[in-house]
């Protein structure tokens, strides 16, 4: 009878040990945050329009940063500058290169309150490790004024199905 309660016991131990793993099991969309500051005497002696070089996302380069959401991710991308009187502004975001199908429907412009770009959500529909480069287009704002030179960066986006 020892065993028997002993063996239950063990029994209840393994199966809530699995049920708690599966409760850490992330599936619940979020809003990703995702920062860089420019550099702006790096910009203006920036041979060309490909900024991408001079932008690390939380602390990676943007060349090897990948954001990895899931459906619902709100992907909110902020580049602030090195001086106060100048805003990094989006002005468009294109595909690059990867999924062209997640582009097309599985994700769909964010703006702020202003209607300025700032990020992209995941839409229902996408696969899981569907994967794609794109392009953010972005202008300077000096002093409320949008300046005419457009600058690139290129970041990537890859779906998973749970954090």
């Amino acid at each position: 009878m020892k065993a028997l309660k002993g063996l239950i016991l063990i029994a209840t131990f393994i199966l809530m040990s699995c049920s708690s793993d599966e409760e850490k099991i992330d599936t619940t969309p979020m809003v990703q945050d995702v920062t860089a500051t420019l550099d702006l005497d790096a910009l203006n002696n920036l041979a060309g329009t490909d900024a991408t070089g001079l932008i690390r996302f939380n602390g990676i380069p943007a060349s090897e940063y990948t954001t990895e959401a899931i459906v619902g991710d709100e992907i909110i991308y902020e580049v602030t500058t090195t001086s106060s009187n100048t805003i990094v502004r989006f002005v468009e975001f294109h595909f690059s290169s990867g999924n062209e199908e997640l582009w097309a429907n599985g994700l769909e412009s964010v703006l702020d309150t202003t209607g300025w770009l700032v990020g992209l959500e995941v839409l229902e529909g996408v696969n899981e490790d569907d994967e794609l480069k794109f392009d953010i287009d972005f202008q300077l704002e000096v002093d409320g004024q949008l300046q005419s030179e457009v600058y690139t960066i290129d970041p990537k986006i890859k779906i998973k199905s749970r954090r």
